[in-house]
C-alpha cells in the first residue's frame, strides 16, 4: 500500500514536470473559448474589438472530434465454445456478455463521452477516463475526466500499456468540504481560510487501492501551491481497497514521434498573427476614413482652437480655429498586401489541421 505521504510527493513532481506540456494545453482552451484579447491601436479608450478572425482552432477541434466520434467503437464478445448453442461457455452465453457491454455503455452515457473526449485527443492530444463503480445500479460506470489535471504515471513512446497509477487533482471550495469532510474543520480553521477560497483535492488510483485527500491551497490555474516548492500541509481523508487488482484508468495519446504534442497547439501562433494583423488592418481602414489633420498658420500668431478640445470629425461637429492659414488632412491607405498575408496564414492553418472547407461551411 502506497503511503500519503509518497502519494503528495509523486502528484507534485509530475505537476512540476508536466508544467511545459499544461501551458501548451491551456492556450488551446483559451483559443477554443475565445478568452484571449488582441491588442488594438486606438485613441478611443472604451473601444473594444470583437473578434474579427475565423475560429479556426474551435472549428478544427470540433471537425476533427465530430468525425471521430461519429462511430462508435465495434464491442464484441466471442464464444469460449464456438461449436456449443447454449449453456456456460456457449455462443448464447457470449451474446449475453455483448449485450451487458452495450448495456452498461448506454447508461454511462458513453456517446456523449466520445465526443468530448474525442475534442481532448483532437486539441490536447490526449484524454482521460477511468471506470468507477457505480452503487446505485451495481454496474461499473464510464467517466471522462479533465487531462488538465490527470497525472498518469511517467511511461516511454513505445510503451503502449495502460498506466499502473494516476493522480486526478480538482478542486473544491473550503465550505464543500467542512460539508463533506468534517475532519478537516480544525485543520482548515488554522490555516485562516475563508469560506470561498479554492483547494486542491486528488484522487489517487492504482492497482491496490484508491486514495482521496486534499493537497492545499490552489496556487495558479493547474498547479497546487505545494507543487511550487511551498510548504503546504496536506491532509489524507480517505481510501478504499481496488478488489479489481487492475487500475481502471485509460490515457489514450495522439501517435507521434516520441512525446504527446498536439498539432493544433503548434499553430496558435499563426492565429495570433493572423488576429494582430487583422486589428492592425482595422486600425488602418479607419485611419483612412478619419484622416489626420494639420494646421498651418501664419507667420504672425500661433493658430489657436476655440474651445480648447480638438472635435472627432465622427461626431459631426465643427472645429473652429483663428489665425490658420490653412488646414489640410494626410491621406493614407492601408497596406494591401496584408490581407493577402492573413489568407495566407488561414490557408496554412486549415492545411496543418486538415479542415476541410466544407466544415466551415464553404464549397471546393
Amino acid at each position: 500500500m502506497i503511503s500519503w505521504d509518497d502519494i503528495v510527493a509523486i502528484v507534485r513532481n509530475r505537476q512540476m514536470n508536466n508544467g511545459e506540456l499544461l501551458e501548451k494545453m491551456i492556450e488551446v482552451r483559451r483559443r477554443y473559448n475565445a478568452d484571449w484579447v488582441v491588442p488594438y491601436v486606438s485613441e478611443m479608450d472604451s473601444e473594444v474589438l470583437p473578434p474579427t478572425t475565423p475560429a479556426l482552432i474551435a472549428e478544427a477541434i470540433d471537425f476533427l472530434g465530430m468525425r471521430a466520434a461519429s462511430v462508435m467503437p465495434y464491442m464484441n464478445s466471442p464464444a469460449i465454445d464456438p461449436t456449443k448453442e447454449v449453456g456456460v461457455r456457449s455462443r448464447e452465453f457470449a451474446a449475453m456478455r455483448r449485450k451487458i457491454l452495450g448495456a452498461t455503455h448506454h447508461q454511462s452515457k458513453t456517446k456523449l463521452h466520445m465526443r468530448r473526449a474525442m475534442r481532448h485527443l483532437a486539441g490536447y492530444a490526449t484524454a482521460s477516463m477511468i471506470v468507477v463503480p457505480d452503487f446505485e445500479s451495481c454496474i461499473p460506470r464510464l467517466e471522462l475526466r479533465d487531462p488538465l489535471s490527470s497525472y498518469p504515471e511517467p511511461k516511454a513512446a513505445e510503451d503502449l500499456s495502460p498506466p499502473k497509477n494516476c493522480a486526478f487533482v480538482y478542486t473544491k471550495s473550503v465550505d464543500w468540504l467542512r460539508a463533506h469532510y468534517p475532519q478537516v474543520r480544525d485543520w482548515i480553521a488554522s490555516s485562516k481560510s475563508t469560506g470561498e477560497e479554492m483547494w486542491d483535492m486528488v484522487e489517487w488510483v492504482d492497482e491496490d487501492v484508491t486514495v482521496v485527500g486534499v493537497l492545499g491551497p490552489r496556487d495558479w490555474e493547474n498547479r497546487t501551491l505545494g507543487a511550487s516548492g511551498a510548504v503546504v500541509q496536506s491532509m489524507e481523508l480517505h481510501r478504499w481497497p481496488n478488489p479489481t487488482g487492475l487500475c481502471p484508468v485509460y490515457i489514450p495519446g495522439r501517435v507521434t514521434l516520441d512525446k504527446i504534442i498536439s498539432q493544433i497547439a503548434n499553430l496558435t501562433g499563426q492565429v495570433d498573427l493572423m488576429a494582430q494583423l487583422q486589428a492592425l488592418s482595422i486600425a488602418a481602414g479607419e485611419k483612412a476614413i478619419f484622416r489626420d489633420r494639420f494646421i498651418i498658420g501664419d507667420s504672425i500668431k500661433a493658430p489657436q482652437l476655440v474651445g480648447g478640445q480638438w472635435k472627432d470629425g465622427r461626431t459631426g461637429e465643427m472645429n473652429i480655429i483663428l489665425d490658420a492659414k490653412n488646414i489640410g488632412e494626410l491621406a493614407g491607405t492601408p497596406d494591401p498586401t496584408t490581407q493577402m498575408m492573413i489568407d495566407r496564414l488561414e490557408r496554412n492553418v486549415r492545411i496543418g489541421t486538415g479542415l476541410v472547407p466544407q466544415a466551415g461551411g464553404e464549397t471546393y
